[in-house]
């Protein structure tokens, strides 16, 4: 009989979120070259954007740079823009000057490229250098409704990713092995799942029983986490063994 159903250590679990095997993690986008049709555009490192006066500031004139945005409960209504921060080596973040509709497509800890417009300016009294964006494009972490989507959908892989882990975890301490050895996306609400050979280590009725209840597991957290009709299909090596079922998707069909 079955090691795992002995042990009855895989079973139903409430659902839960969590990093997990889906996690990815978004990068800046490297400087490339830039052409403007009426201005020179200057490639810099965003550690290097300075505001205020003195020396040390940038020079009046046109620069692009990755950038994360950051401290949205400082941001404020200034000159007809909103004052925005980013991330930066320097003690204090530094601050942008965004248009309404460039605002709106931000929050704390979206990640874009922006290209600024450095502008000499009364600053307390004093000439200093402000920073406009002139033009935006969000890699990641932005508001609009396909950031959002794909925040929602990064939202789901890490719990089903999550759930995996949890999986395993009972799993180890039973066998000694991981049941599900990967899982992967392969198409939007369709997902492969490879068991790893103790999973089927027993009679069919124990092996429907145990894809069942992990079956079970992983549709109930895609359900919660947005996805209602949630396609598994699960392999030993490249056996196809079971697929869920399309109008009851917490059943399974065991497959020859």
């Amino acid at each position: 009989m079955n090691k795992l159903i002995k042990m009855g250590l895989i079973s139903l679990v409430t659902v839960g979120l969590a990093g997990g095997v889906f996690n990815t993690t978004s990068t800046l986008s490297d400087n490339n070259t830039v052409s403007a049709a009426k201005h020179h555009v200057k490639n810099i490192n965003n550690n290097d954007l300075t505001t205020g006066y003195g020396e040390n500031s940038l020079k009046p004139g046109y620069y692009k740079t990755d950038v994360e945005f950051t401290n949205q409960d400082t941001w404020f209504t200034k000159k007809g823009h909103k004052v925005v921060a980013i991330k930066s080596s320097q003690q204090d973040d530094v601050l942008l000057f965004a248009t309404k509709k460039q605002y709106n497509k931000l929050q704390n800890g979206t990640k874009a490229t922006v290209t600024l417009h450095a502008k000499k300016e009364k600053i307390n009294g004093e000439e200093g250098i402000d920073l406009y964006i002139t033009k935006l494009s969000v890699i990641s972490g932005g508001t609009s409704a396909k950031a959002k989507a794909k925040q929602a959908h990064q939202k789901l892989l890490d719990a089903l990713g999550a759930k995996r882990d949890e999986l395993n975890q009972s799993s180890e301490q039973s066998v000694g092995v991981d049941v599900i050895t990967d899982m992967k996306e392969v198409m939007d609400h369709s997902y492969d799942v490879s068991l790893d050979s103790a999973a089927i280590d027993g009679n069919e009725t124990e092996v429907k029983a145990l894809i069942t209840n992990i079956n079970t597991t992983l549709v109930q957290t895609a359900k919660a986490n947005g996805d209602e009709a949630p396609s598994f299909e699960y392999y030993v090596g490249s056996m196809k063994v079971a697929v869920n079922k399309v109008f009851n998707p917490e059943q399974i069909k065991m497959k020859n």
